[in-house]
């Protein structure tokens, strides 16, 4: 089948209705029967984060995909922070969010996070929140939709789309439909997410409370003074010259 943008919208329409998704790009890949370049190609701007906010644009009435909220939203220079705060509260209507986080804000709006912090001022996006009139808590995991097993096996389907390796935070931003923040609010770092995620491997049991990974062993670097001297490179004064050169001929 030849997909175009609004075929893989509906496809993820479809999907989002079937019993006991994972909501994340290799189960539709698998479920929808989609090659897993196809969305990419489709969305290189956000892949498959991008088709799962355009196809819940289009369902909720915003039947422009290719157009998209940031094609449409005002330019760097023409925001201000009453424009955010009114934002803010049109997204928090729409999506129900009672804790928004600032990088689905910012997709979902079209604003670029440098002019949302410049905006800010010192308040910073719990005080956008709060103008809003909405919860200026951060996001954890006590407010967060997802569970810590959701998470991980998230995690673990990126790492099987990218070939089993360990994802950069720019590859989970791209290929995992949760959101990076939702995922940092349960995982501290990069570490201490793919931590969990191998004791879940291996136990069968999500750890929770969330473990804490080992500390790194840096292997100290080989110094040069550890080498042993080396030879002489040849005669350096003239009384250790004990034949010189005649001359050709």
């Amino acid at each position: 089948m030849r997909y175009t943008r609004a075929t893989l919208i509906k496809k993820v329409q479809a999907y989002v209705g079937l019993p006991g998704v994972a909501m994340t790009h290799v189960d539709f890949q698998q479920r929808m029967r989609v090659g897993k370049n196809t969305v990419g190609r489709h969305f290189p701007e956000g892949g498959w984060a991008e088709l799962l906010r355009l196809a819940w644009l289009e369902q909720i009435g915003r039947s422009d995909p290719q157009a998209g909220q940031r094609r449409s939203a005002p330019r760097a220079g023409a925001w201000s922070r009453p424009m955010i705060v009114e934002h803010l509260k049109r997204y928090a209507a729409e999506t129900g969010e009672e804790c928004p986080r600032q990088d689905d804000f910012c997709e979902w709006s079209g604003v670029g996070l440098t002019t949302l912090k410049r905006l800010a001022g010192r308040e910073g996006w719990s005080g956008l929140k709060e103008s809003a009139g909405l919860d200026p808590a951060w996001a954890t995991p006590a407010n967060t939709s997802y569970s810590l097993e959701q998470i991980l096996d998230a995690y673990g389907e990126v790492r099987e789309y990218l070939g089993g390796g360990r994802p950069t935070r720019s590859q989970l931003r791209r290929h995992c439909g949760i959101s990076v923040t939702t995922i940092f609010a349960s995982y501290p770092s990069m570490r201490a997410l793919h931590f969990n995620w191998e004791q879940y491997q291996s136990t069968g049991a999500v750890p929770d409370p969330v473990l804490d990974p080992p500390e790194e062993k840096i292997e100290p670097k080989p110094s040069l003074f550890d080498f042993p001297p080396l030879p002489p490179l040849g005669p350096i004064l003239p009384s250790e010259i004990k034949t010189w050169p005649t001359g050709s001929g």
